[in-house]
């Protein structure tokens, strides 16, 4: 099996954004922050990989997304969020436990 590759990207997970729909002409477009968003994802995934041919055959992907505890949570909900008892319940809503 083949060493794992690990991107990191620094800031809040941002859930994909469906497509809108111009008025005008119906064409669909992807939102700016969802654009944003894959083209930072991008650009960190080609730092890493740098001049390695690309990955041939299945692969295997964990993704973890990392959410800060709101300041506002009372401090018996702001533990259990930090010993990991409470999971996110913001978008995006993939969490899986």
């Amino acid at each position: 099996m083949a060493s794992p590759i690990i991107i990191r990207l620094s800031g809040l997970p941002v859930g994909k954004g469906r497509p809108r729909f111009a008025k005008a002409t119906g064409h669909a477009f992807t939102p700016g922050r969802t654009r944003s968003y894959e083209s930072a994802l991008r650009l960190a995934g080609q730092d890493v990989m740098g001049e390695a041919a690309p990955i041939d055959g299945p692969l295997a992907v964990s993704v973890v997304a990392v959410f800060p505890v709101p300041v506002s949570w009372p401090k018996k909900r702001r533990a259990a969020a930090l010993s990991g008892d409470l999971w996110p319940t913001i978008m995006p809503d993939a969490a899986i436990c």
